[in-house]
Parts: structure tokens; sequence; C-alpha cells
């Protein structure tokens, strides 16, 4: 089953509102920490996907925006620094709406990558905020999450568990 599949199996479970969902599949983990829930969709404050391996960071960082463009906004690389680690990529500046943007930093050598919406308040600074996801819009994202840090893009096939 897909991390996605497996998140939606545990946002399923009798009595789950609020707080942080976990969920593993295939050597992924996904926590998704969930503000509301109802059967239509989920409004969280981050999403974050790991996995056990690392992985390269640019090319991490390049297979991203193609993998999360159905959020509406157009992810563009701010900071793409393998020998630290990491990567940052925002919402691009002019698609940003009211000053919120979209966040993904990818960190750990590539092993992990966390989705948040940020404000940008009067005084300039960012604070993150709750946003509101469909559940498909949800499985969407965590598998293009997932997608990103295997270097890849949605449309090409998966080489998870070949030999």
């Amino acid at each position: 089953m897909s991390l996605s599949r497996t998140l939606e199996t545990e946002l399923d479970r009798p009595n789950t509102t609020s707080g942080r969902v976990k969920a593993e599949s295939g050597g992924s983990i996904v926590e998704v920490d969930v503000v509301e829930l109802d059967r239509l969709g989920a409004r969280v404050g981050g999403i974050k996907v790991r996995r056990g391996k690392p992985g390269d960071v640019a090319t991490q960082a390049m297979a991203a925006p193609g993998n999360l463009r159905h959020l509406g906004e157009g992810l563009t690389p701010i900071e793409v620094e393998p020998s630290l680690g990491g990567a940052v990529l925002r919402s691009a500046p002019e698609e940003m709406d009211g000053g919120e943007f979209w966040q993904l930093s990818i960190g750990d050598s590539g092993r992990e990558a966390e989705l948040g919406r940020y404000q940008v308040g009067k005084s300039g600074k960012r604070e993150q905020k709750p946003f509101t996801l469909t559940r498909e819009h949800l499985r969407r994202t965590v598998d293009g999450m997932e997608h990103a840090l295997e270097g890849r893009s949605q449309t090409e096939p998966s080489t998870a568990g070949s030999v």
C-alpha cells in the first residue's frame, strides 16, 4: 500500500480528529499535524515525509515543483546547498496570495521533506499557519513529497522494490 493510502487509513481511524498522525509504508514515514479533520478534508499545520536513505538534494529540489504543482502556486528553489544537506523552495513571489506562500524544506541530506504554509506579517516576519486540503489533495501532496525525495517526477515509474 502506498504511503498516502496508509495515511488515509490512519486518518479514518475512529476518534481521529486532531493531533499528529503518523503512517509508514515501504520504508517511508509521513507525519501530518492535523488541526481539524472531517470526511472531505483536513486542516493541517504541516506535513513531513521521511525516508530511510539519503538522496541527492539538488535532484530532489528540481523534482519537487512538478510533483507539487497541484498546490496552485509554483515552487521555486530559493536555496539549494547539497554540501549542507538541504534545500528550501517557496512559492514564486508573483504567485503569493496576500503574503501567503508555500515552503518546502528538504533536509537531513535528502532524507526528509517538510511542507508548510506561511504568512508574511506587516513587520516582515514569517509565521507558519494551518492550511486546508481535500483528502485527494492531501494524498497527492504526500505522494508528491515522496516522489520528490526519490528524485523523480510523478509520471516516472517507481523503482522501489526493483532488483
